[in-house]
């Protein structure tokens, strides 16, 4: 930045102006004569001075102000992209954990109603996994397996009923 460097001169400037104009008005306190020229002379040197210090000063106050502005914008808009970054990584690992649970959970769903529906060929997904989604489709297959016994327990009950009526018809005959 030119505050080191610019600074210092202007203020080696405005240090050796200021007593100029303090002597010339210690002079005119002690009553000599000094002329209009010589004073609004060194008055307005005095003054350039001061003001050459103070605009440089301002200047470089606005640049730093300035500097930090700009970084003050990077961090926010760096924030900001961080925070929308985080929010779609945690927007796609929702996304990617609702379709883990809700496709498996759809597809069991079916089955039952299958199932419930006495259509009893059908095959009962996700069995060999291993977390809560499989233990729900052990327990889908211990329905399906229930069922099946059940009908077959049927059968074997009417199979028994009609050799028991056939045997009865025959020593009856």
């Amino acid at each position: 930045n030119s505050y080191k460097k610019d600074v210092p001169a202007r203020g080696d400037d405005y240090v050796a102006k200021n007593p100029a104009l303090v002597d010339l008005l210690k002079k005119l306190g002690a009553g000599e004569v000094v002329s209009q020229e010589e004073l609004t002379a060194t008055t307005k040197a005095a003054q350039a001075s001061a003001l050459a210090f103070l605009e440089k000063g301002y200047d470089e106050l606005d640049a730093m102000l300035d500097a930090r502005i700009a970084s003050y914008k990077g961090q926010q808009r760096d924030s900001i992209l961080t925070s929308i970054a985080g929010i779609i990584i945690s927007f796609l690992f929702f996304m990617v954990v609702v379709r883990s649970l809700t496709k498996p959970l759809a597809d069991l769903t079916s089955t039952m109603k299958s199932l419930a529906d006495n259509k009893l060929d059908v095959d009962v997904p996700y069995s060999d996994v291993h977390s809560e989604i499989g233990n729900i489709a052990g327990s889908v297959q211990v329905f399906k397996k229930n069922a099946l016994d059940k009908i077959e327990m049927e059968r074997a009950a009417k199979l028994a009923e009609e050799r028991s009526r056939q045997a009865r018809k025959e020593e009856m005959e």
